[in-house]
């Protein structure tokens, strides 16, 4: 089956907070032979490629904005935190915060709370004296289930063995 651009349809599709331009299919495509099939799965290996490079793109870009974030804050935030005082008390505790056209900077009261600054330490207290806050979390070894499965053939209740088979993919 030959295409041409004439036979795919571009569309417009809103996502909330951005839009993406989507190739879809021709209106009456069938997987029919070896060259639609080679048509569908370029389509879909594409869109999984794009999807890994944008991921990546995407992570990257977060870690430089929280560096510029945390850098733009050591270097100018006690001089942001004093403009801010500054302005708060122009107004004579009417307000807690300054609106600028960029956001809003100010000062919020916040509860006093326990800091764990050494979780060994704290554990071992705990134990001693307030039972109540060790908690013991249990999970599985999968690893050692299969190994204890494929040693003994017993399965246990609760579980199954999934027989070989071909599962379908695409890459």
């Amino acid at each position: 089956m030959r295409m041409n651009a004439a036979m795919v349809k571009e569309t417009a599709v809103e996502e909330p907070g951005a839009a993406a331009l989507v190739s879809l299919a021709p209106e009456q495509f069938e997987v029919r032979d070896r060259s639609s099939a080679e048509w569908l799965v370029r389509k879909v290996v594409e869109a999984e490629a794009y999807m890994a490079r944008v991921k990546h793109q995407a992570d990257r870009e977060i870690r430089r904005t929280q560096q510029e974030r945390d850098f733009l804050m050591m270097r100018f935030g006690p001089q942001l935190e004093r403009w801010t005082r500054e302005q708060l008390e122009q107004t004579k505790g009417r307000r807690k915060s300054v609106l600028l056209l960029a956001g809003t900077v100010g000062f919020r009261q916040t509860a006093s709370k326990l800091v764990i600054d050494d979780q060994s330490a704290i554990i071992r207290w705990a134990k001693r004296c307030c039972r109540s806050a060790v908690v013991t979390v249990e999970r599985l070894s999968k690893t050692a289930i299969n190994t204890h499965v494929t040693t003994t053939g017993e399965v246990p209740a609760g579980a199954h063995v999934e027989p070989a088979h071909k599962k379908f993919y695409v890459k």
